[in-house]
């Protein structure tokens, strides 16, 4: 049995072929493999920087909040309210009354971020003051404290 022999020409073009299929094979591999590797690292960082947003969005809500409370608490408003609570029903009652909603008005314009402000009495269903409306089938102990 005799084998089958290529020429010079044909063996030249084999192995030309071959080398441009590993060259080939090579660049793409390569090629797959820094794209795959970019991609992942892009959503890793998306990832990364979405959750770092999220934490500074809360914290300077959580900030915000703090304020404002503080100076429900401790601010003129709460001093209009002491008022509000110590005043005979009528012009007086109604005075403060107006007092406290104007100091809830220019804390909540002041700080954007902060949607409703009330204050709450406990054991009552609906709150004292608020800077907006509040349906009046909503029961405050289910709703988030935040």
């Amino acid at each position: 049995m005799k084998k089958p022999s290529l020429n010079l020409k044909q063996r030249i073009s084999l192995v030309f072929i071959c080398c441009l299929l590993l060259i080939f094979g090579g660049i793409m591999s390569i090629s797959n493999y820094s794209i795959q590797s970019i991609l992942e690292n892009k959503i890793e960082t998306g990832y990364e920087n979405t959750a770092n947003q999220l934490c500074l969005m809360m914290e300077n809500t959580i900030s915000n909040m703090n304020h404002v409370s503080q100076l429900l608490v401790v601010g003129s408003a709460a001093e209009y309210l002491e008022g509000y609570f110590h005043a005979e029903p009528g012009y007086d009652k109604i005075r403060y009354s107006d007092s406290v909603r104007e100091q809830m008005a220019v804390l909540t314009f002041t700080n954007p971020t902060i949607g409703l402000t009330a204050y709450l009495s406990p054991g009552e269903d609906k709150p004292l003051f608020t800077t907006g409306t509040i349906r009046d089938k909503v029961d405050l102990d289910q709703m988030p404290l935040l």
